[in-house]
């Protein structure tokens, strides 16, 4: 009996009553209970003695403060539970939780999940920026054909040097085709005319051709001039009656007859009945009536009576102006045309350059008729008269 109220006595030492008054004042202290080892016996026993009943552990609780008298005057002062020392307590914060279970939700998982992959993403492009970056750079191998079982070397062949065109350069006159004279009649004098012709047969004096050049005389507007006026302007004395007869078209003609330029011209003839019997008339003063067309070259002789002559088939009449024989009037009527030269050669080269221009013409007639007209007999083409000069 004595042992047993020994034992209570310590019992009611080592508990303490907690009521919910405490665990409101105290509600952030963790709970924890410490477990007290049962203690060992200094010296074993004997083994020939009876082993003893092992003690019953006692649980220490933690000592719960006393209830203050809420009657009493003077209560005891309340302890602050976090000024109160604490040993071996680990606390869980409110956000270290959340973390917790964020980290077990799907969401996170997901963005962790495309977190990895761009990373993994990033460092695959940067190694093969890096790999291309370095590859390029390097030139390829070079493939080394296998040499053939004979070296044969072969001759490199020259290209070909692009053939260059030089075009001649193109001529302010054309000696196979008429050129145009321009001259404005209503601004020019009778000698300002003759000085425009002047410039141009300066100009032709450096061509050695044998063909004389043609010149359609044209106004400002290019307008052919019509003889009549031309005459009229350039003050060529010629009868109104020998005039009518004459029609409008013409061409002038400058010709190099051996270092000496002389001046020609055709004339249309209108009424080829009354140009016989009025040219006739006109030889009479006829190397005055033409003094324009000699320009700056004044003829001894300015009297005297036309004679007949021959340039192949064509009859001319023709009269020396100078003992020398390089100034004269000669003119021939040939298929209603008046030619006139100032020089014996300069009317041959007028009518050797008409003839080729008409025998072109008849050929390329007769060739074009020969075409339209089918199944007939073949037409020997008409020959031509050779040009052989004959004697005045």
């Amino acid at each position: 009996m004595e042992f047993t109220s020994t034992t209570n006595s310590s019992n009611q030492d080592s508990f303490t009553i907690r009521t919910m008054q405490d665990d409101l004042l105290h509600p952030q202290e963790p709970k924890h209970i410490e477990s007290i080892q049962p203690e060992k016996s200094s010296a074993a026993e004997p083994s020939s003695k009876t082993t003893s009943p092992a003690p019953t552990p006692v649980y220490q609780k933690e000592p719960i403060s006393e209830i203050p008298n809420p009657f009493d005057a003077n209560p005891a002062p309340i302890s602050n539970p976090s000024t109160s020392p604490k040993t071996n307590i680990v606390e869980i914060t409110p956000e270290e939780d959340a973390f917790a279970d964020n980290q077990k939700s799907p969401a996170f998982k997901l963005v962790m999940a495309i977190i990895v992959i761009l990373i993994a993403s990033i460092v695959a492009l940067g190694g093969y920026y890096f790999w291309i970056s370095t590859h390029a750079a390097k030139p390829a191998p070079a493939v080394v054909a296998p040499a053939p079982a004979e070296n044969v070397v072969a001759t490199p062949q020259p290209e070909p040097e692009p053939v260059t065109t030089i075009a001649p350069p193109t001529e302010k006159y054309s000696a196979d085709k008429p050129n145009f004279m321009v001259l404005d009649l209503t601004m020019l004098s009778a000698d300002d005319i003759k000085n425009s012709i002047g410039k141009v047969i300066s100009e032709l004096s450096e061509k050695n051709s044998s063909m004389p050049y043609e010149f359609t005389v044209v106004d400002a507007n290019n307008n052919p001039i019509a003889f009549p006026i031309f005459a009229t302007a350039i003050k060529l004395n010629l009868s109104p009656a020998l005039l009518k007869t004459l029609s409008d078209d013409f061409s002038l003609f400058v010709y190099n007859d051996a270092g000496n330029m002389h001046l020609g011209a055709s004339i249309s003839i209108a009424k080829a009945d009354l140009f016989k019997t009025e040219m006739s008339k006109q030889e009479k003063t006829l190397p005055v009536d033409l003094s324009p067309m000699f320009l700056q070259t004044k003829p001894e002789i300015t009297t005297g009576l036309f004679k007949d002559g021959s340039y192949g088939t064509y009859k001319t009449r023709y009269l020396n102006l100078n003992t020398q024989g390089t100034l004269s009037i000669d003119y021939a009527t040939i298929n209603n045309n008046l030619f006139i030269g100032t020089s014996k050669m300069t009317l041959r080269s007028i009518l050797d350059k008409k003839q080729v221009a008409n025998t072109s013409a008849s050929a390329a007639t007769t060739d074009t008729n020969t075409k339209n007209v089918a199944n007939q007999t073949t037409k020997t083409p008409a020959s031509t008269t050779s040009n052989i000069p004959a004697a005045k």
